[in-house]
């Protein structure tokens, strides 16, 4: 039972870790954003070219920042006192996940440090792989399977409101940022958690190949 623990432990660390540093990556690198303008016609859908579109979600991301303290502003779109506020929410939500992400990781440094001393490392390292493995497969199934429902159950968790549902005409920035291009930052989260479950059973495996 203590090595499920542990191991259960160690799988939360590392997926908070995994998922703490995807939103960062996704935060201060707009490769996948310009890729999603380009796929999804962004140009075309909105009449807005590529440079007035990157402007603004640069802007958002600006303000998204922990460290930036300043008030919600973009560069050429109009937004409503509760569209501001929702992204003054979403900017706590990052805030919190980059603290619980850097405890995390530092969590998981010291618990690798001191399990690795164990007789039963590899084995705890392979039931937390498996772990780490189940809930992003349950996860991406139920986003495949209706990506909308998923997206509002989140909203609802996370927020306490309904300022998250944008009415286009009081803030067109929602036509930037369509579903589509949040499905592709949570199939790229998702990946870094399937890549570090895989790790830990490729360890677990030569380990006891090795035995």
């Amino acid at each position: 039972m203590k090595k499920i623990l542990l191991a259960s432990l160690l799988a939360v660390v590392i997926l908070l870790s995994a998922t703490a540093f995807g939103v960062l990556v996704l935060h201060t690198n707009d490769t996948l954003y310009k890729a999603d303008v380009r796929l999804l016609g962004l140009t075309w859908q909105t009449g807005m070219d590529e440079n007035e579109i990157m402007d603004n979600y640069h802007a958002v991301m600006d303000y998204l920042s922990p460290f930036n303290r300043g008030e919600f502003s973009l560069p050429s779109l109009a937004f409503s006192e509760s569209g501001a506020y929702h992204f003054y929410e979403t900017r706590n939500i990052f805030t919190a996940l980059y603290i619980a992400g850097a405890v995390s990781f530092v969590l998981m440094i010291l618990m690798l440090i001191k399990l690795k001393k164990r007789a039963d490392f590899r084995k705890i390292l392979g039931i937390s792989g498996i772990l780490t493995l189940i809930i992003p497969i349950v996860l991406l199934i139920v986003i495949a399977v209706d990506f909308n429902a998923a997206f509002i159950v989140f909203h609802k968790l996370f927020f306490n409101n309904d300022m998250w549902i944008f009415d286009p005409r009081l803030d067109p920035v929602i036509n930037i940022l369509p579903w589509q291009f949040f499905m592709h930052c949570g199939i790229f989260i998702g990946s870094l958690w399937i890549i570090s479950a895989l790790v830990q059973l490729v360890i677990y495996v030569k380990g006891r190949k090795r035995g």
